[in-house]
């Protein structure tokens, strides 16, 4: 799929720890993920970063990042986090989970920020549940930008460890659609972002 002419993308694993599959899986768990929107560019120190796309769009620079299970979406001074570990000594102004029951879409409103979130269960047992992981990930893998990294671990079954990233840039803001497998339960999280900078 083509690149919009109005934006420019460069993708690049994270120098400092070689090759996706070097990275060990640290055994977590889906229950203990939470969303966490920041209005701030949270430090990328505090993370190990296995792959990274960087984007022009709208006069603004955005970053998605893999971060282990994890992901980081940066865009000026906010953040979307989502993860089992903290990211910044600021609290968020949107915080999340690890529950997300409740009326979806999520939604924040602030000055020029608009934000939407959703999330969703994959259960991956059995044959069809691997089927309805592999269409996941495939349909991740058609959006303009994407990113995905598996991950190294000995029990991993027939699917391993894998962490997705799909974006698309949108008329005013940015879409940020991710998959996060654990194998270990059996269980995919899927999850939609939408900003919009008004």
């Amino acid at each position: 799929m083509q690149l919009p002419s109005s934006l420019s993308c460069t993708r690049r694993p994270a120098e400092n720890y070689g090759p996706a599959l070097a990275l060990p899986y640290q055994d977590t768990s889906h229950r203990n993920l939470r969303l966490c929107l920041f209005r701030e560019a949270i430090d990328l120190s505090r993370f190990k970063v296995v792959s990274s796309a960087f984007l022009r769009h709208l006069d603004m620079d955005f970053e998605v990042h893999v971060i282990g299970a994890s992901h980081l979406v940066r865009c000026g001074q906010w953040s979307e986090l989502l993860s089992c570990a903290g990211g910044s000594e600021t609290a968020p102004v949107l915080a999340l989970g690890p529950d997300f029951s409740g009326r979806q879409p999520f939604r924040y409103l602030d000055g020029n920020l608009r934000y939407e979130f959703e999330i969703g269960l994959l259960s991956t047992g059995g044959v069809s549940g691997l089927d309805r992981l592999d269409r996941a990930r495939d349909r991740i893998s058609r959006y303009p930008v994407h990113l995905s990294s598996e991950f190294a671990t000995e029990s991993a079954g027939p699917r391993p460890p894998v962490t997705c990233l799909g974006v698309r840039p949108l008329e005013r803001g940015l879409e940020v659609s991710s998959l996060h497998y654990y194998p270990q339960e059996s269980t995919g999280v899927l999850s939609l972002s939408v900003t919009t900078v008004r």
